[in-house]
């Protein structure tokens, strides 16, 4: 778990932010909302193990509907 003042956990924000804007850029901004929501509760666990196995449900879940976001979270995974 990242702690706070953890440089690792202020480059975790960035990247979310990031991301975040991604899709927004993606599928504008009222698409964008319930994604992202879905995306905070990625970063709301407080294990890797629960985190691993949120990212994997919320990318499952995008798969039909977001098929390019779900994408975007598998490419995320893989680098």
């Amino acid at each position: 778990m990242l702690r706070q003042g953890d440089p690792a956990r202020t480059r975790v924000a960035t990247l979310r932010v990031h991301f975040a804007r991604n899709i927004t850029q993606k599928l504008g901004s009222a698409r964008s909302k319930p994604v992202n929501a879905l995306i905070t509760t990625i970063f709301a666990q407080t294990t890797p193990e629960a985190l691993l196995a949120q990212y994997h449900a919320v990318t499952d879940s995008r798969r039909g509907s977001f098929p390019e976001i779900a994408d975007m979270l598998w490419a995320a995974e893989a680098t």
